[in-house]
């Protein structure tokens, strides 16, 4: 590790326009996957004493997802769409701004791309993170300071963003409300609450079936892009469902914190004879609703396939991203690729980089 930041810092210079920034971020890049399984280790433990929902297993595969970003060619796929030479200008002839960021937490690194954006366009990142995921974050930003120093001039720790020139904050529908108060007369991008959906045909595979329950269960459901609704055609066998389900995610009882959600939900449907199926790991309930709590997933039963086409497009500000068996369904993508989104893919569907071009 030490030798990749050695080998970079000769060729960093002073100031740092958008080859220099991109340079960096594949740099970190690599640094990240230099790291042997015994190195993470201990960081992987620290933050799951600090927030049991972020497992060791959890943190690598968000560490991945992160990896993956930052290579060259998915940086300048990604920056094609853009005004490069104005983004080349920030910081030189365009005036740098300081972007207050608010993540939400939810699951482990989750502010990243919030940060990549922001890094990528030449502003500076004020962040203030949140409780459930300090460990992460200050780790993440110790080492971009290591393999470039020249970042400790474009991220900061703050206890209050006040001051900021724009804002970008992540949290619940309730927590936006505030947001919108405190921020909404600033430049800002305010993310409430989404959660994603699979609409079923009802003659998956196994394997497709599989590829789902990866969608439903990474990050224990806690993610906007897992699956917390399905559609499913009417007189639908949810058999082979639930028997997939149990079989690729049985370890998940053994988390206290998922098992207490799963155990209080049984409860509550079996002492108010509401009608459910149990996978004996997540309980299956009929609900119009899109958000279901953590170890439950909602269905919903349809005649023909318009029918959702119009209930997703009258729900769409709740929903993150929809599924089908390789994307069958209009703007949909396959199963088991709601948790590794492209670097382009935005939160809520709001071009991040667009807006800090704009600044």
């Amino acid at each position: 590790m030490q030798l990749i930041s050695n080998l970079y810092k000769l060729f960093s210079v002073s100031v740092m326009t958008l080859s220099h920034r991109k340079a960096a971020l594949i740099a970190l890049g690599n640094f990240i996957d230099s790291f042997s399984k015994e190195e993470k280790q201990p960081i992987f433990h620290q933050a799951y004493v600090h927030n049991n929902w972020f497992t060791p297993e959890n943190t690598e595969f968000a560490l991945a997802s992160i990896r993956g970003m930052l290579t060259k060619e998915s940086l300048e796929n990604w920056l094609k769409d853009y005004n490069t030479d104005k983004l080349d200008q920030i910081g030189i002839d365009i005036p740098t701004r300081n972007i207050g960021l608010i993540p939400a937490g939810n699951i482990p690194f989750v502010g990243f791309h919030d940060m990549l954006s922001v890094l990528l366009s030449g502003h500076k990142i004020w962040i203030k993170p949140s409780q459930k995921d300090t460990i992460l974050i200050e780790k993440l930003i110790e080492w971009a300071f290591e393999v470039e120093p020249e970042f400790k001039k474009y991220i900061s720790l703050r206890p209050n963003l006040k001051g900021a020139d724009a804002y970008i904050a992540t949290g619940s529908n309730n927590t936006a409300r505030y947001f919108e108060f405190y921020f909404g007369r600033y430049p800002s991008i305010i993310r409430k609450n989404r959660s994603s959906v699979a609409v079923i045909k009802g003659d998956e595979t196994q394997e497709e079936l599989e590829r789902l329950s990866i969608d439903i269960f990474q990050y224990f459901g806690l993610g906007c892009r897992n699956i917390s609704k399905l559609y499913v055609p009417e007189g639908y066998d949810f058999g082979k469902l639930l028997d997939t389900v149990y079989l690729q995610w049985n370890s998940m009882k053994n988390h206290n914190k998922y098992a207490n959600n799963y155990d209080y939900y049984k409860a509550i449907y079996l002492m108010e004879q509401i009608h459910h199926f149990d996978a004996f790991n997540i309980l299956l309930t009929k609900d119009t609703s899109i958000s279901s709590p953590t170890g439950v997933l909602y269905y919903e039963i349809y005649q023909e396939i318009e029918e959702v086409n119009q209930t997703i497009k009258e729900k769409e500000e709740q929903i993150q991203v929809v599924v089908s068996a390789n994307g069958w369904f209009e703007n949909s993508i396959d199963f088991g690729q709601a948790q590794f989104p492209k670097v382009s893919d935005y939160a809520d569907g709001v071009d991040t980089m667009a807006f800090l071009i704009e600044l």
